[in-house]
């Protein structure tokens, strides 16, 4: 098996212009892992060991350490420490521990001696508590889950669309969440979830996956949060839902024959809130319908993108304000009559036309 062996020497050198000294000093390390000769178990025994040594004025070891460690087993290790002090202070010191690392906790006994005649025993126990969200009482958390972040998330039915859950709000169960890394919870009966084993100090986003809710006309408030999750600390977040509207309506153009010819797809239409973010965008079909589904309940514009306008020449009616109301979140007939940079082969085929009827004139004559 193989070793690791170094030496380094710090050399420093004082000089004020009236004196000079010199002064360097080394260390030595040594590592090996050694065959099991005590245990018949698969780990090995490490084996550290370094000599501490002055260069100047006179070569001297100072300081003498070693430390053999050994794992009995996935949870149980112990160690061995003995180190030697040289000169005026010489001091030899043993130390000697064992640990245990539990699912749930993790204890340490230690013991110490040197050759004055002191000694001292410590025991150290390390467990993490946290809220557990079924039983609403504190409860052991795994030592492995307390080193990474946790969420907490509440997802109710926000009737009343405060944004905030009260007495009138009703928790939903079987709600899937998921984070950006691929971590999922799904709420239980009181309608809260645990999102567990994230990377501590790395930004991650939480969302809910509509799946997963009992109604399809479902939508939450907001789509998602993004976070920055902490060792050892839950985040909690709420995630109000509330039935959903839709609005929809017809574009048309003021000239109604053109209408029939005139590919509506092209256009964009926006959904804005009353804070002028954009929420939905979407395309009409050929015909000129269009739809906005799973809208939140609230006050909104819907527009004509800037982009559609210029580039399709688009003007007049090209936007308006709605109120989606939660008790009758449906907005229909929201109808665009709008004027337009018609294509030539469109204008083309309208005289096309309009003189069909008069060659049939004419033939009925001869």
């Amino acid at each position: 098996m193989g070793f690791a062996l170094s030496n380094k020497v710090d050399w420093v050198v004082d000089d004020d212009g009236t004196t000079s000294t010199e002064n360097a000093q080394g260390q030595l390390f040594f590592r090996k892992r050694l065959d099991d000769f005590i245990f018949d178990t698969p780990h090995d025994i490490l084996i550290r060991t370094t000599v501490d040594y002055d260069v100047t004025p006179d070569f001297e070891v100072t300081n003498t350490s070693l430390r053999l460690e050994k794992n009995i087993n996935e949870e149980i290790r112990v160690k061995l420490d003995t180190t030697r002090s040289f000169g005026a202070a010489s001091n030899t010191t043993v130390a000697a521990g064992v640990s245990y690392d539990h699912e749930y906790f993790s204890t340490n006994l230690t013991g110490t001696t040197n050759s004055q005649g002191d000694y001292a025993l410590g025991l150290n126990l390390r467990f993490h508590l946290d809220d557990d969200i079924e039983s609403g009482y504190p409860d052991f958390v795994k030592v492995e889950d307390a080193q990474r972040g946790k969420i907490v998330v509440s997802a109710y039915l926000d009737n009343n669309i405060n944004g905030v859950y009260d007495q009138n709000d009703t928790p939903l169960e079987n709600i899937d969440f998921k984070t950006r890394d691929g971590h999922k919870g799904t709420t239980n009966a009181q309608g809260m979830a645990v999102v567990g084993g994230l990377t501590s100090y790395k930004t991650t986003d939480i969302y809910v996956i509509a799946d997963s809710m009992p109604d399809i006309f479902y939508v939450p408030i907001e789509e998602g949060y993004t976070l920055v999750p902490r060792s050892g600390s839950t985040t909690y977040i709420d995630f109000p839902i509330v039935l959903g509207g839709e609005v929809d309506g017809f574009i048309e153009l003021e000239d109604e024959e053109a209408s029939y010819h005139y590919d509506f797809s092209q256009i964009t239409l926006e959904l804005v809130n009353a804070s002028g973010v954009v929420k939905q965008e979407i395309s009409p079909d050929v015909t000129g319908y269009y739809i906005f589904s799973k809208v939140v309940p609230g006050k909104y514009t819907v527009r004509i993108s800037e982009e559609s306008k210029i580039a399709l020449g688009i003007s007049g009616d090209t936007e308006t304000n709605i109120d989606v109301d939660k008790d009758d979140p449906v907005v229909t007939d929201l109808n665009f009559i709008v004027g337009a940079r018609i294509e030539k082969e469109i204008e083309e085929e309208k005289e096309g036309n309009e003189n069909e009827p008069e060659k049939d004139e004419q033939l009925q004559e001869v």
